[in-house]
């Protein structure tokens, strides 16, 4: 899995610390956030692939489900604004 450096539509300022990267296909590491999340994975096509929301510690893993290869778009949304970034599958 790959993420794009460039997000789509304007980020939150306070969430330009946020990394998200994958540790393997099974497994989402989100680092720099410090409060209650909201993160949603979609298809390309706009299906909603993975809904969860977690407690931010500076640096939480979040298992994937199986995922075909191809592009997602994940959406994080924190009190302190919404994150959204392309994801690569292969």
């Amino acid at each position: 899995m790959h993420t794009i450096s460039s997000s789509l539509g304007n980020d939150n300022i306070t969430l330009s610390g946020v990394k998200i990267f994958s540790l393997d296909n099974r497994t989402l590491r989100v680092l720099g956030v410090e409060q209650q999340a909201k993160l949603k994975l979609y298809s390309i096509l706009g299906a909603e692939v993975l809904k969860t929301n977690f407690i931010g510690t500076g640096a939480n893993n979040l298992a994937l489900p199986y995922l075909k290869t191809g592009i997602y778009i994940l959406e994080l949304d924190t009190n302190k604004g919404v994150l959204n970034k392309k994801i690569i599958i292969e």
